[in-house]
């Protein structure tokens, strides 16, 4: 009986014992004078067992047939079942039920069938009680980015790297894979966000920094996997396909919400921008008197494009994400040519050096702005210059 029913028996039992009226029981029932003389009426004849509710242990009328639910049960064993970890999640499998075996059923009600066999246990960890960030109000606000290493193929092919952009506003995701979590894995990423929305970036250096987007890789690891799974897709270029142009629509349709605040806070990019110009290394260096540049373990000769020489002045080496490289002097794009590739400024460890014969001295070979030693066997001759330039 339920704790409203016990409380009527408690009221009624007065009534019987005529120390309470039943236009008073009425009342601490909370009934109408009329529903409650009904219901004394049936606590005469019965008892307590007579204020049961009359539907309590019948099957409900909306109740799904066991055949169909034998029949679900049956598919989640047989392809979205498995070891913790490896199987799937009631809301995952209710919507591949729906989506590839036409079977429509709650996720709720998908939980209490698969608890029931046996086939979902989830433990819940407890942690500290800490206070959830509220969300920005503004699309466009606050964009969080990371990667997250992981066996995304299910051992199909090594760990790889997924790298995602979540707005903190909405939750709207887009993300692709690379082999490594370098910087133009980042930049290609970033560069698809800005050609869609516009950004506006605020670093965060720490996890609890970057919450909202810490969680999201919870949700892809588990998610996403069973998909590629589900696909058998097992290569970096067919799963970015998928995640372009099935995956995260589906999924910021799904999860992505609407903001606080209509305003978007997304910054158009500048009329005649190249997004090149802005996503490439660029390092400054020094100019030898010999008008060479060092850069990336090369030698770069500038040609003379102007009466000014740049020599021993400052120069910014841009180089692209693909290997294309410009030199800039004072913003003005300088012509040069790649002469000879740098000696290494160390030799190979399993390089053994010849011991030095009598008469022999270190020649000391100057390249651009920087110098290496390294021992040649050069007799040595008075008033003999041992600087190469």
């Amino acid at each position: 009986m339920s704790t409203r029913e016990l409380k009527r028996a408690g009221v009624l039992a007065r009534v019987k014992a005529a120390t309470l009226s039943l236009r008073s029981a009425a009342a601490l029932m909370e009934v109408s004078y009329r529903q409650a003389k009904r219901i004394y009426r049936r606590y005469r004849q019965k008892g307590a067992a007579g204020l049961k509710h009359r539907s309590a242990g019948r099957v409900s009328n909306r109740a799904t047939t066991r055949k169909i639910r034998t029949r679900v049960l049956a598919l989640v064993r047989e392809k979205y079942g498995g070891e913790v970890g490896a199987r799937f999640g009631p809301t995952l499998a209710a919507e591949h039920l729906a989506s590839e075996d036409d079977v429509t059923v709650d996720h709720d009600t998908l939980r209490r069938w698969l608890l029931a066999a046996g086939l979902w246990s989830r433990a819940r960890k407890r942690s500290p009680h800490r206070r959830r960030r509220e969300r920005k109000a503004h699309f466009g606000e606050l964009v969080q980015m990371d990667g997250s290493f992981h066996l995304w193929f299910d051992g199909r092919a090594p760990a790889s790297c997924l790298l995602t952009l979540v707005d903190d506003a909405t939750g709207k995701t887009v993300g692709r894979f690379g082999a490594q979590e370098t910087i133009w894995a980042a930049v290609e990423v970033l560069r698809a966000w800005i050609d869609r929305y516009g950004i506006r970036i605020i670093p965060a250096s720490s996890p609890q920094a970057k919450g909202r987007i810490e969680r999201n890789h919870g949700t892809q690891q588990d998610r996403l996997v069973k998909k590629l799974r589900r696909k058998g897709i097992a290569d970096l270029d067919t799963a970015n396909a998928f995640l372009d142009t099935a995956y995260w629509g589906e999924h910021n349709e799904r999860f992505a919400h609407a903001p606080a605040s209509p305003d978007d806070f997304h910054v158009a990019r500048p009329r005649g921008l190249r997004l090149d110009t802005v996503f490439r290394l660029e390092e400054r260096r020094t100019v030898s008197n010999d008008w060479v540049v060092r850069y990336d373990n090369r030698l770069l000769q500038l040609e003379r494009q102007s009466g000014h020489p740049p020599a021993r002045g400052t120069v910014l080496v841009c180089e692209g994400a693909d290997g294309q490289i410009e030199i800039r002097y004072r913003d003005r794009v300088m012509r040069w040519t790649d002469i000879v590739s740098a000696t290494p400024l160390r030799p190979p460890a399993a390089t053994a050096k010849p011991p030095r014969r009598p008469g022999e001295r270190p020649a000391v070979v100057r390249c651009a702005h920087r110098s290496l030693e390294t021992t040649e066997r050069f007799p040595q001759l008075p008033q003999a210059s041992s600087s190469i330039r």
